[in-house]
């Protein structure tokens, strides 16, 4: 018989706290979710990763160097190379090297469109923008390739002071300018680029 003192038997009050599985996951799906939504922001990005590869596709100061056999005249921090997806569509390749001692300009861009009708268009805008500055000209010179080109040195005041092509073929616009650095046989610019104009048509948009 139990005692008229004796208090009832009850369950312990519930409490709110969270169960130790649940605490244990909600770290786990917020990494996962930060991880998703920065995959969505990064494949969205306009700016693709660079490979090794890519560097067949321009004309660079260190080759260049290594061509003539000149030892001077590069710094790392003013060379520039980045791949790009076009908002059209599309991809292009943009290497830059602007230096100050000596003063050198060299540019290699490698654009592929996704049709004919925008390479076109592509090719004439740069034809158009590209060389516009004062006292600079362009002696041109004969280079087949591709279904149009423009190609020659760069003249300054009638003094040459680079080199110039730029050409489309198909879907793909290739531009590869020298200013400030003139290359003399026996390594001319054409023999330079054109094993770079045979990798530029495999450049995939």
């Amino acid at each position: 018989m139990s005692s008229p003192d004796a208090q009832p038997l009850t369950r312990p009050p519930r409490t709110n706290h969270l169960p130790f599985v649940v605490l244990l996951g909600a770290p786990a799906v917020l990494l996962v979710l930060l991880l998703t939504l920065g995959y969505r922001y990064s494949s969205r990005s306009p700016s693709q990763n660079v490979t090794m590869g890519d560097r067949s596709f321009v004309v660079a100061v260190p080759e260049l160097l290594d061509a003539t056999k000149n030892t001077g005249g590069y710094d790392a921090k003013a060379e520039v190379l980045r791949k790009t997806k076009l908002a059209r569509g599309g991809r292009e390749l943009e290497y830059r090297f602007a230096g100050t001692r000596p003063p050198w300009l060299v540019s290699s861009r490698i654009i592929a469109e996704l049709d004919t009708a925008q390479a076109q268009a592509t090719f004439t805008q740069l034809a158009e923008r590209d060389l516009v500055s004062p006292g600079l000209s362009l002696a041109p010179l004969e280079m087949p390739w591709g279904d149009e080109a423009m190609h020659g040195t760069l003249q300054r005041d009638g003094v040459t002071v680079g080199h110039y092509f730029l050409g489309r073929k198909g879907t793909r616009v290739v531009l590869y300018r020298l200013e400030g650095l003139v290359l003399a046989p026996p390594l001319s610019f054409e023999a330079f680029i054109t094993p770079r104009l045979v990798q530029a048509e495999t450049f995939v948009p």
